[in-house]
């Protein structure tokens, strides 16, 4: 049994783990991807310089219901994760967020009501902490 010529071009190569596009039909272009990354990296930058506004006060908010809303929305996780992947060359192309980061870093360190956030917190909190904040900063200390 012999394929027709269109059969063989329709069938894909198994197991190499990327596709071969000879139409051109491909969509993905990586000048467009770095532009949607820095406006990603631009928009959580604002939003992380607002919380870093809220968080800096000459009077520091001293209300336990704060920790708890901190512990419980995604600023936690946030920078965790920010701080888990951070390599010197993560921080050196993004450091304005990095900076925002380790600004609220500091205001809660500052604040008696939120310095328990960058210790362990509870399991009970989703999704459930793999490092501390502070466990974080001591390894990201390691590699400088």
């Amino acid at each position: 049994m012999v394929k027709k010529p269109s059969e063989q071009k329709r069938r894909k190569k198994k197991g190499t783990g990327y596709g071969a596009d000879s139409h051109n039909n491909s969509k993905w272009s990586a000048a467009e991807w770095l532009e949607n990354r820095k406006v990603y990296y631009q928009e959580i930058l604002r939003v992380v310089s607002i919380f870093v506004s809220f968080l800096d006060c000459e009077k520091p908010l001293v209300d336990d219901r704060l920790s708890e809303i901190i512990k419980e929305s995604c600023l936690l996780p946030l920078i965790e994760n920010a701080l888990r992947s951070g390599s010197l060359l993560d921080i050196s192309k993004e450091v304005e967020l990095f900076k925002s980061y380790l600004g609220i870093i500091k205001n809660m360190a500052n604040n008696p009501s939120t310095i328990g956030c960058l210790l362990e917190i509870d399991k009970k909190y989703k999704p459930e902490q793999t490092d501390s904040i502070h466990q974080l900063l001591i390894k990201l200390n390691g590699i400088a």
